[in-house]
């Protein structure tokens, strides 16, 4: 059995994989709703759920929502490995993610950048692979997240950062494998018209939008927009972190559960 949280309930994305033999992991580490994260949230979190402070983490890509928990983090001295995505290679060294980079090799944490095809192994038969390492042609740096799956022997979750229109698109040309038992939406659900095509190839029971609001495609929705946001909970097993807080996806003997920390 393996448990995978995804518990960033306001804007950001923070999942944490735990489980017997699984080495706990961060697949995305931050929230923008929190100044200093570690200590508002992520230590008190782990001390309540007695979990591990995890050795590694992968960083879809550099935007702070994504990471920014694991500044202190960093500075403990708990990490053993940081797989970064896009963007890391170009920042600003005076910029809040070169200060985060200048932090991990003060510690000499090794910082490995995965290319798509890539396998982390995470123990206890689950791994993370690689389907996306960013869209050289796109000028949108979202577009440069990691793109990965969770695989367990019970589940799988494809997690896709914050990939919008031509990164999604990118993904769905690759002719690669994307089922999954569970899909995190891409970018917090923003809307793109790829949507629906995405789905329709993971092919998921279970979607997670992590967000500080309900998606539903903005003030300037179009129809299609408000079709899909509105089939969402109809169709599948829809769960936003807004509404229902800290989530717990659990694998066990081929069964997948999704616990929300608000009952509904």
């Amino acid at each position: 059995p393996g448990k995978s949280s995804c518990w960033t309930r306001h804007a950001g994305q923070c999942i944490l994989v735990s489980g017997p033999g699984v080495e706990a992991t961060w697949l995305d580490a931050g929230s923008r709703s929190y100044s200093q994260p570690w200590d508002t949230v992520a230590k008190g979190f782990l001390r309540s759920q007695r979990l591990p402070e995890p050795a590694q983490a992968v960083i879809s890509h550099a935007d702070s929502d994504h990471y920014n928990v694991l500044y202190q983090a960093a500075n403990l001295g708990t990490l053993e490995r940081v797989y970064v995505g896009g963007g890391f290679e170009t920042v600003d060294p005076e910029s809040a993610a070169g200060r985060f980079l200048f932090s991990l090799r003060q510690h000499e944490i090794p910082l490995p950048r995965p290319k798509v095809g890539d396998v982390i192994s995470l123990g206890g038969g689950a791994s993370f692979r690689i389907l996306l390492a960013g869209v050289p042609a796109s000028s949108e740096p979202n577009d440069q997240s990691l793109v990965g799956r969770l695989e367990t022997p019970d589940g799988r979750v494809l997690l896709t950062a914050d990939i919008e229109r031509e990164g999604i698109a990118a993904l769905l040309a690759s002719g690669q494998d994307l089922r999954a038992e569970v899909l995190v939406l891409p970018h917090h659900g923003a809307w793109a018209t790829q949507l629906p095509a995405l789905l329709e190839a993971v092919g998921p029971r279970i979607v997670i939008c992590s967000s500080h609001r309900e998606p539903d495609g903005g003030a300037k929705a179009t129809q299609a927009a408000d079709l899909f946001y509105r089939s969402l909970r109809k169709t599948y097993e829809f769960y936003c972190t807004a509404s229902d807080g800290y989530l717990r996806v659990e694998f066990n003997s081929g069964r997948i559960t999704v616990t929300p920390w608000k009952k509904r």
